[in-house]
């Protein structure tokens, strides 16, 4: 062979053992590329590292979708001291005030006319009694269970104060089963807690309804329903009124007693006897209290002068009427022609009456 022939095929075999130029891509154009293999060596089972995948691209045209952050837990983020204020990690070397108290009266009469009212003050409760009642007050809320208090056997509103007394005192003030239901008896029994109502005694004094109620009561004793002066002085009417009385008296709040057909009401501070109850409600009679200041000046007269000396003038029959009722309760005495009065029961009367009432003796 000669020598040129052998260069020539030398040429040839050289041209061989290069590899073809790989074909640019045309501008505009995406190159696409095959997933990366994987190494021949690893098991069809074994996980793949996040370090050997590429990151896919996200589609044109679409937006990824944003993540929603989640809620942070109190426990992660907030801390609970022994006081039970909450704060966060960043203010623990700071002062954290704490909320005032909410008031349950605005002054400081008010506390006192409910310390008066409810004859056991709420503070000479012992401690027991007080967080008993402090439960009661608010499982009395729950309208799931009807507010009937009973022991025998216990009603359901019962067994569930019980059990919320002791999910939250017995380990904490290691208060038993039964002293906390002798302690719901004594509160029942001293009227804090009663039937058919879900307010506590507490409650019912705080309300500015029934402060009111009782303040006219104590200036006006012995008022029936009926009564103009309620909705004068109170600006209810006799439905609202009575029902407003009703609770009072489930919680033995309000005096009453029962003169002919109607009932009369007292505040409880009214401690004295019946028969100056019913002189009280004889004497709302603008009859009656004329005929009162006429016999104190003159204790002679007679039916007739009376019955002429009335404003506006009436029959002699209705002096002799309410005249014979002063006699039964003992105001008016009878000294032969002259009828006299008891004087120190005219002072009782006006001692429990307001100034408007009053008979001046």
């Amino acid at each position: 062979m000669s020598q040129m022939e052998r260069k020539r095929e030398k040429k040839v075999t050289r041209g061989a053992e290069k590899p073809a130029p790989e074909p640019q891509p045309v501008h505009g154009e995406v190159e696409e590329r095959d997933p990366p293999a994987r190494s021949p060596s690893r098991k069809s089972n074994e996980p793949v590292s996040l370090a050997e995948l590429e990151p896919v691209p996200p589609a044109r045209g679409r937006a990824r979708p944003r993540p929603i952050p989640l809620p942070a837990t109190p426990s992660a983020t907030t801390v609970r001291g022994h006081d039970g204020l909450v704060v966060e990690p960043s203010s623990m070397g700071l002062e954290v005030a704490e909320e005032p108290a909410m008031e349950l009266l605005s002054t400081a009469e008010a506390m006192e006319k409910v310390d008066e009212l409810a004859g056991v003050e709420y503070e000479d409760l012992m401690d027991i009694e007080k967080d008993v009642l402090r439960v009661a007050k608010s499982t009395l809320k729950k309208k799931r269970f009807e507010a009937e208090i009973g022991f025998d056997p216990y009603t359901p509103m019962v067994e569930k104060i019980v059990g919320d007394c002791l999910a939250k005192y017995q380990a904490q003030k290691g208060y038993s089963k039964d002293a906390i239901i002798n302690t719901l008896k004594a509160l029942e029994e001293q009227k804090w807690i009663v039937t058919a109502e879900r307010r506590t005694k507490e409650e019912v004094l705080g309300d500015e309804i029934y402060q009111r109620i009782t303040a006219f009561l104590e200036a006006y004793p012995g008022t029936h329903a009926r009564d103009d002066r309620v909705q004068a002085k109170l600006g209810i009417t006799r439905n609202p009124f009575l029902k407003h009385i009703l609770v009072l008296d489930r919680f033995n709040l309000v005096k009453k007693y029962k003169f002919g057909k109607l009932w009369n009401f007292f505040a409880p501070s009214f401690m004295e006897d019946e028969k100056i109850a019913e002189l009280v409600v004889i004497m709302y009679n603008d009859i009656v209290r004329q005929l009162v200041a006429l016999l104190l000046k003159n204790p002679g007269s007679t039916l007739v002068e009376l019955a002429k000396s009335i404003i506006p003038p009436v029959y002699h029959g209705a002096i002799q009427y309410h005249l014979k009722k002063l006699e039964e309760l003992g105001l008016v005495v009878r000294d032969g022609s002259n009828r006299a009065l008891d004087k120190a029961m005219l002072r009782r009367y006006n001692a429990v009456v307001c100034d408007e009432l009053k008979i001046a003796a």
